[in-house]
């Protein structure tokens, strides 16, 4: 059996992706995470997944260069339309609308859709 360093896998990973048409920045934060699912033994949600992602996006039900978008905000929920974006992008997204709200001192809640 090969041995893939992870670092090696994350470089391979972000090239394929951006090669799907992800920007670079967001293609090395999704190879990032699929990656990362593999070294915690999460494979089904690793890099395995890179195919796939490639026949949602002739599918269209992935949009490589989306960007996620908060679409309805109040004092205290949010709610992030993931734009057909990698689901990655679209937690990270959400996650960060959450802390900036949580610094603000309110409970608080997100959405994703």
């Amino acid at each position: 059996m090969t041995t893939i360093q992870p670092d090696a896998l994350r470089d391979f990973g972000a090239r394929l992706l951006a090669e799907l048409g992800c920007p670079a920045e967001d293609a090395a934060m999704v190879a990032d995470s699929l990656v990362g699912a593999d070294l915690r033994g999460h494979t089904s949600h690793g890099v395995l997944r890179v195919p796939t992602y490639g026949a949602m996006i002739e599918d269209g039900a992935l949009v490589p260069d989306a960007t996620p978008a908060v679409t309805r905000r109040t004092e205290n929920t949010a709610l992030v339309d993931g734009n057909l974006a990698f689901g990655q992008l679209v937690g990270r997204r959400a996650v960060d609308v959450l802390v900036e709200m949580a610094h603000a001192g309110v409970i608080a809640g997100v959405g994703i859709r």
